[in-house]
């Protein structure tokens, strides 16, 4: 059985927030755009964007996707969203 940690919904909306632009400041570093990244996860470029802008929930094997066609470490994208805020 897991542990539940409560965090308040602002809390979490921040994160996301951090989360997702670390997403779009690891695409820029390496000079990417969404279209590129979303054919090389294989992911459809709208619902990316709707990910990535917040406009939806990303499951995290999107995140995980994602990751892998900007050719990041998933833990580097938490560590320095985490590490903006």
């Amino acid at each position: 059985m897991g542990i539940l940690i409560f965090m308040p919904s602002e809390d979490i909306d921040t994160k996301v927030l951090a989360i997702n632009s670390q997403l779009k400041a690891e695409m820029a570093k390496r000079g990417d755009n969404l279209k590129a990244v979303a054919k090389r996860a294989g992911l459809s470029y709208p619902a990316i964007r709707r990910y990535v802008a917040g406009e939806r929930e990303m499951p995290i094997r999107v995140f995980l996707s994602l990751c892998a066609a900007i050719g990041v470490d998933p833990d580097d994208v938490l560590t320095r969203a985490t590490e903006e805020q």
